[in-house]
């Protein structure tokens, strides 16, 4: 049980990208919860917060972890120094440690805790309703793995469900700003070392803010969705990666493609943008919602980077949204 436990708060910390995270077990007699195991990224030194949490134990509703046991539902906190430590009893070393934000979730089986994961992270985030959907799922299968002699493959199959969730957009279901940036690096590396081109599209629709402001953020969630849709039905080739860049934003990482081709594509896709004839009435250029569109092709070298590609590319967005509705190239 331990051994599936700690595989998963790695595994789950690592894919989160939060700093610390922390496991709490009910005693024999479950009347509290014990410290069990902790990890942490990098090589940042969480240890004085790790043995002061190892001394600790926590009854039903007391702390963040004690509440949690007794809703057996996950809780955000959004900005421990704007908590206490009846909230939070460990809000002094959290504080020293500069750890800002935290949550926890239950690991169930037939409706009894087995587990509580809490994971922390020195950084004050608002509360992401789809980062805990992702660690319920995978809590769930290790409540399973947990009762389960088949643990190593359901630990298996939540780990691989978990790669992928946190590779995805939760709104559009196509890649997230995470995986752009994973798989932008790993194509620049190929391509350098087979001396081709990587292009990069990156594209933004017009007048979004007036479209969420007029017809509410519901109805831009959906458009959003529709055009993703769209784009993707477009951006067909395997080694192609259509992501989620932005709140409006999308961008296409294209390798072995030369400039002429990218824009090619990027005219299709504004296009077919413009071609699904989204209703806009407060676009001041269009009656339908349109996309602008930059795009950038660099042979990589060992002289440049990714990141120069990254610019080049919103170079060529700024232009393409001084006259809007158009795609331009640097």
């Amino acid at each position: 049980m331990h051994s599936a436990l700690d595989v998963t708060l790695n595994h789950v910390c690592s894919n989160i990208k939060w700093d610390f995270g922390e496991a709490w077990l009910p005693n024999s007699d479950n009347s509290r919860l014990v410290y069990s195991q902790s990890c942490y990224l990098n090589s940042q030194d969480f240890s004085e917060f790790q043995n002061y949490s190892k001394r600790l134990t926590f009854t039903s509703n007391v702390d963040l972890v004690g509440r949690v046991w007794q809703a057996q539902d996950a809780e955000w906190i959004e900005d421990i120094s704007e908590t206490s430590p009846t909230v939070f009893q460990r809000y002094d070393i959290a504080l020293k440690m500069g750890l800002k934000s935290a949550f926890a979730v239950p690991i169930l089986w037939n409706d009894r805790v087995l587990a509580i994961l809490v994971f922390l992270k020195k950084e004050t985030l608002a509360k992401n309703q789809h980062l805990i959907d992702l660690v319920k799922i995978v809590g769930t299968h290790l409540g399973v793995v947990m009762q389960s002699k088949k643990a190593e493959y359901i630990l298996k199959l939540a780990n691989q469900r978990l790669s992928l969730l946190a590779t995805l957009d939760g709104l559009t279901q196509i890649a997230n700003r995470h995986r752009f940036d994973q798989y932008l690096e790993q194509e620049w590396q190929r391509m350098k070392l087979k001396n081709l081109p990587l292009s990069l599209i990156i594209c933004d629709l017009d007048y979004f803010k007036l479209y969420n402001d007029n017809y509410g953020h519901q109805t831009g969630d959906d458009c959003l969705k529709k055009i993703a849709k769209t784009i993707q039905g477009i951006v067909n080739l395997p080694e192609y990666l259509l992501a989620r860049y932005g709140g409006e934003e999308f961008a296409i990482i294209l390798p072995n493609t030369n400039t002429e081709s990218a824009l090619i594509l990027a005219e299709n896709i504004r296009s077919e943008v413009e071609n699904l004839k989204i209703i806009h009435g407060q676009s001041p250029i269009n009656e339908f919602v349109t996309i602008s569109i930059g795009i950038s092709s660099i042979v990589p070298q060992e002289n440049n980077s990714s990141a120069e590609l990254i610019t080049l590319a919103e170079q060529a967005l700024y232009k393409a949204k001084k006259q809007r509705n158009c795609s331009c190239q640097l």
